[in-house]
């Protein structure tokens, strides 16, 4: 379903500098990252295995682009997801990552709310996801909530090492 030209296409344009004089094609990526994101009719919300084929494609590919992407950037395209085509929840802590930017360097407390609200989206195996629960947290004021958040990720981390070592004996 992914073009691979396509996908080199909008990697390298989204990673022009942000200067007005490439102002136009990063734009032009923008908008064909949303055709690949919007036009591939994948249904990750029910996806029976979302981190396999077409779907694990795809989180790879907007993987790649958020890390050239602004905040701003990262925000429009979360906002244009709904509930009948939300993204992958295994992209959540992306942009819960860029919505905890924008509601610091903004001073914006609602933003930094929404980013924890996208933590909790991931899960409580997701490591990033703790971290990113926490460290909204604090700047919320919440240095309890935060070490809870912390212990959990601890405790997680040494489930998923336990587990690979009892599986490399097999």
């Amino acid at each position: 379903l992914l073009n691979r030209n396509l996908v080199r296409y909008v990697l390298e344009l989204l990673a022009l500098p942000l200067d007005d004089s490439h102002q136009r094609e990063r734009r032009e990526g923008l908008r064909s990252l949303r055709r690949v994101v919007w036009g591939t009719g994948l249904d990750f919300a029910n996806a029976a295995k979302p981190e396999q084929g077409p779907n694990a494609r795809l989180v790879d590919f907007l993987r790649a682009a958020s890390k050239h992407m602004t905040t701003y950037e990262l925000m429009a395209l979360y906002s244009e997801a709904s509930e009948s085509r939300p993204l992958p929840r295994q992209l959540s802590v992306i942009f819960a990552r860029a919505y905890l930017a924008r509601g610091w360097v903004d001073r914006r407390p609602s933003l930094i709310r929404e980013a924890m609200e996208l933590c909790a989206v991931a899960g409580d195996d997701d490591t990033g996801a703790a971290i990113g629960h926490a460290t909204a947290a604090l700047l919320l004021g919440q240095p309890e909530d935060a070490l809870e958040r912390l212990k959990g990720a601890e405790l997680s981390v040494r489930r998923v090492l336990r587990q690979a070592d009892a599986n490399a004996g097999d």
